[in-house]
């Protein structure tokens, strides 16, 4: 996968003189760019002022509350459905603002590079390329928001954490998947060039399965009722449990049709997807199996980044290859 992005076909990257297409690509990619830096600049820079906080006596002296979080437009907003507050260890914030931070970037650089990409396929490929994109456009939208909430809920003042009274606002990430998860699903059917009513009929399918599973599971999320979580954690995992069938059986013979040079990417791709999803019941289920407090949502945070990471950047990845191999067939 790395030779065929140093390979002289992706020269634009280079900087050498290109075709139209060449030139779209340069075009694509830079305004990307800008909107990804934007979006950076957007969101505030709360999360680096806060952590590591140090008192000093002529702070207090000159009255400074470094207490109070600052106004960040990606902080948590009032009113929302947020998860009680924890007492994190050092160790723990920062794991959960390294996974974060890490994420961003991913999500981020991700982006940018698929919209390079999208005038470098050939034309029926290009809707499941902007679709790869936007799935790591948003997401890369919504980690900022997540990060900047994590950062306005807890400060770390001299390895010292303390909840500063904002909630953390994790209602975040299932917006991010509610728009995401259909988009990935889709993603991968459009890639397939299947007939055109094939193509429709798993998107809608698929697409609203997805959704589904999404809106079930987040009751469960913000309950801190154990029976509760199971309850929804279970009807969740009727639309997942449809999925997964219908991308290994409903699906298998569409794979076997696929080209040769791409067939085996195509399979891959629906391994990748599958077993990533598995981690998220895997993750949800932590507080249920005695992992409390901090350590839960340390846990839960680290869980689902990770695995966001390799369910839209990498498969994204996967399905540029499989667009690319397709479009030199």
């Amino acid at each position: 996968m790395l030779s065929d992005i140093a390979s002289s076909e992706y020269s634009p990257l280079a900087g050498s003189a290109g075709s139209p297409d060449k030139k779209r690509a340069y075009m694509i990619g830079g305004g990307a760019a800008l909107l990804c830096f934007g979006l950076l600049v957007l969101s505030g820079s709360s999360g680096v002022v806060q952590h590591n906080v140090v008192h000093t006596p002529q702070m207090a002296a000159a009255g400074v509350d470094v207490q109070a979080p600052p106004a960040a437009i990606g902080g948590a907003p009032k009113g929302t459905v947020a998860t009680e507050s924890v007492e994190f260890t050092s160790t723990q914030y920062d794991l959960v603002y390294n996974i974060l931070s890490f994420a961003i970037a991913c999500m981020g650089s991700a982006t940018v590079f698929f919209f390079f990409q999208f005038s470098l396929v050939d034309k029926q490929y290009r809707t499941a390329m902007v679709i790869t994109a936007l799935v790591t456009l948003i997401a890369f939208y919504h980690y900022i928001r997540i990060f900047n909430s994590f950062t306005d809920a807890y400060h770390d003042e001299n390895g010292k954490i303390t909840a500063t009274g904002v909630p953390f606002n994790d209602a975040y990430r299932y917006v991010d998947w509610l728009l995401t998860v259909p988009l990935l699903l889709m993603e991968l059917i459009l890639v397939m060039n299947l007939e055109p009513e094939e193509t429709r009929d798993n998107c809608i399918k698929l697409g609203s399965a997805a959704a589904l599973m999404i809106v079930l599971g987040y009751p469960g999320e913000v309950s801190p009722n154990m029976s509760t979580r199971w309850l929804f954690w279970v009807l969740a995992m009727v639309p997942f449990v449809y999925i997964v069938y219908t991308l290994f059986v409903g699906l298998s013979g569409s794979v076997a049709d696929q080209p040769e040079r791409a067939r085996g990417l195509v399979n891959g791709a629906r391994w990748v997807t599958v077993l990533s999803w598995c981690t998220y019941p895997i993750v949800y289920i932590l507080p249920m199996m005695g992992v409390s407090g901090a350590a839960a949502r340390t846990g839960i945070q680290m869980g689902y980044s990770i695995a966001d990471v390799i369910a839209k950047p990498l498969l994204g990845l996967m399905v540029w290859q499989i667009a690319k191999r397709k479009s030199k067939a």
